[in-house]
């Protein structure tokens, strides 16, 4: 999936059961938006996920941190694998 954002063509989200399936969707998105500028936020504890994006010639160009307010309820973390998350949503989603 992907969605037209300010400055970029933003690749995500994308799940995958591997680093071949990953690649075989940027491959597609980039062929889709050749002509543009694109950003792919990756979870950093996903080392196939960068191992995927320097393949495509991605660079690191910032890092992004999630923020809570205290006080505001605990809910139960979120049962998921991260190794199967190849791009977040955006972090505007949530």
């Amino acid at each position: 999936m992907g969605r037209p954002g300010s400055r970029a063509a933003y690749f995500g989200p994308c799940v995958a059961r591997s680093p071949e399936a990953a690649r075989a969707l940027m491959a597609w998105f980039l062929e889709r938006h050749s002509e543009e500028e694109i950003y792919w936020d990756i979870l950093p504890a996903n080392d196939n996920a960068i191992q995927v994006a320097r393949e495509f010639g991605f660079e690191r160009t910032r890092e992004l941190v999630r923020m809570s307010m205290p006080g505001a309820g605990h809910p139960a973390p979120l049962k998921n694998t991260d190794a199967l998350v190849f791009a977040t949503a955006g972090f505007e989603y949530g």
